[in-house]
């Protein structure tokens, strides 16, 4: 009987205790509620959300004009001083009415038509689009990330700053209503833009605007799409910009640069470039002092992700030291520095590499002594091989790495041999020159000489000794 009575004393003590541990587990739990310490113990195992807001998306109210008017001088349109309560207002994406064959990848009930021709019965040569959002606090954004489809050609503005641009020519426009593509494409295309430079941001009201380029005067189709657009705060990470690639060319004129650059980037790039006797080796030198130009890129194959960007740098001081650099638009890590000289106002002088063969790309460096106080370089350049085209692209990217082609202007000349599949894509992927004809002959103008480029390639010897003539 003592031994039950025991056993019974024991079990309520142990029910006790047990009912005063659940209810101190049950306090404890209240009070990490109420302070949130419970949420965030919890919390380490759930994925972070990094998106903040959507900005844009298909149902977008989006000012345009399609009247083939100029909205005004320069960038201005594209920011919050900018009145267009005229303009017409949609959603969704905008197309010309002969541009039937993007209807089956989109939702109908989005569909926009915008004219073809103005009201002069010629066709239109560029859209613009304008959106309106708000930021409350700045420092909660960190980067804006978007998608885009186009035809033929794309610029978008974030309060009047450039910050993604999509097959323009080099350069780009010099009016808002100039047509011109870097590539012909006969469909839209898409590209993804990642901007992590805001300077341009602001608290209160931004503006988001759109430019949309024909290719040429005789180009009735246009399509635009900016599905969708986000900001982040998290800052994201850019990848360092791989530019062994860059090559100088002697542009139109004694004062003018062409800038290349071999990649497999399709981003969109710039050229920033300044005196040099203004650099302090501070950023803010290039806010500035610095010029920009933007870059056009062309696919160097067909079945190839490598690509030619090229800027012109014009109208350069004589006898002057500059410094340049490359640079994602909307980026805020540039590359590496490099500097280029131009000539004496009255004189100049040029070294001639002949027959440069193109797997002796060490030959610059080991004649650099001898040609380092030239004003620019011509290379006659060819090649022994048969080569298929990922072995040629391979050796054009490899050629161009050494330092002398990114300090010293060179014009390249290519020698006609059977199976030149180098000179092939060369030739293809070439930006026309404003002094060039359709066989690829052209003429600078340095100084008081004309310096002819003959394309040897050409089998058109009638054409040649007219073009010489001329």
């Amino acid at each position: 009987m003592k031994l039950f009575n025991r056993l019974d004393i024991l079990t309520k003590s142990v029910s006790i205790i047990i009912v005063i541990f659940l209810l101190v587990i049950s306090f404890g739990v209240l009070l990490a509620d109420r302070f949130g310490i419970l949420s965030s113990l919890f919390s380490i195992n759930e994925p972070k959300v990094d998106n903040i807001r959507t900005i844009i998306d298909m149902d977008t109210i989006w000012d345009y004009l399609d009247t083939g008017n100029e909205p005004g001088v320069g960038n201005v349109w594209a920011t919050s001083e900018y009145n267009s309560k005229a303009w017409k207002k949609s959603n969704g994406f905008f197309v010309t009415k002969n541009s039937s064959e993007v209807m089956k990848n989109y939702d109908a009930s989005y569909k926009t038509y915008i004219n073809e021709l103005d009201k002069n019965e010629k066709n239109i040569s560029t859209y613009f689009f304008r959106h309106e959002f708000t930021i409350e606090n700045i420092e909660d954004v960190n980067a804006i990330k978007g998608s885009i489809n186009f035809r033929d050609t794309a610029i978008i503005y974030l309060n009047g700053q450039t910050i993604f641009t999509a097959n323009i020519p080099p350069n780009g426009y010099k009016s808002n209503i100039e047509t011109g593509a870097a590539e012909n494409y006969d469909q839209f295309q898409n590209r993804n833009f990642e901007v992590t430079n805001l300077d341009s941001l602001k608290e209160g009201k931004n503006i988001i605007a759109v430019e949309i380029h024909k290719k040429d005067n005789e180009s009735s189709k246009a399509f635009f799409c900016l599905d969708k657009m986000d900001l982040y705060k998290l800052k994201q990470n850019e990848k360092p910009i791989e530019v062994s690639s860059v090559f100088l060319e002697q542009g139109e004129t004694d004062r003018d640069i062409r800038v290349n650059w071999i990649s497999e980037s399709r981003d969109s790039y710039k050229i920033e470039y300044m005196d040099a006797s203004y650099y302090s080796g501070k950023e803010s030198d290039f806010a500035k002092y610095g010029k920009t130009v933007l870059l056009g890129r062309k696919s160097l194959d067909k079945s190839s992700s490598f690509g030619k960007y090229l800027g012109n740098i014009e109208r350069l001081k004589y006898n002057t030291d500059y410094i340049y650099r490359m640079a994602k638009v909307g980026g805020s890590e540039p590359s590496k520095l490099y500097t280029f000289s131009t000539s004496d106002r009255k004189q100049f002088s040029f070294s001639y590499l002949y027959k440069v063969d193109l797997l002796e790309s060490t030959l610059s460096t080991m004649a650099y002594d001898f040609i380092d106080k030239s004003d620019f370089l011509v290379y006659s350049m060819t090649n022994k091989k048969s080569y298929t085209n990922d072995m040629a692209i391979k050796n054009i990217y490899d050629f161009y790495k050494p330092i002398e082609f990114k300090e010293q202007p060179s014009i390249f000349l290519f020698q006609n041999n059977e199976d030149n599949k180098i000179a092939e894509i060369e030739s293809n992927s070439k930006f026309d020159r404003q002094n060039q004809d359709e066989l690829g002959n052209y003429y600078i103008a340095y100084k008081d000489s004309l310096i002819f480029s003959i394309n040897k390639i050409s089998p058109s010897l009638i054409l040649r000794r007219f073009y010489t003539k001329q």
